[in-house]
């Protein structure tokens, strides 16, 4: 998991938004996690931040269980520059 680790750290230097998606691979018993889906990432200027309503977030939270429930709150943490509005 690492090879994901530095790979989403090098997109984020690079200002663009990923979602994360993640396929693993086996080769020769060995398991190669690789980062999926770049025609959802965008970049940092472009990004948005939705907040949304008590009743929203459960609904979101029934149909998109992968998503941490601090980001479907909007609790958590991050820097100051990092909210684009």
């Amino acid at each position: 998991m690492n090879e994901c680790a530095d790979a989403s750290y090098f997109i984020n230097s690079k200002e663009y938004l990923h979602n994360d998606n993640v396929v693993v691979n086996e080769d020769n018993n060995s398991l190669h996690p690789k980062m999926i889906d770049f025609a959802t990432s965008t970049t940092l200027a472009k990004g948005k931040v939705h907040h949304l309503s008590p009743r929203d977030q459960e609904r979101y939270r029934k149909f998109h269980r992968h998503v941490a429930p601090e980001v479907v709150g909007g609790t958590h943490p991050g820097r100051e520059d990092e909210t684009i509005p």
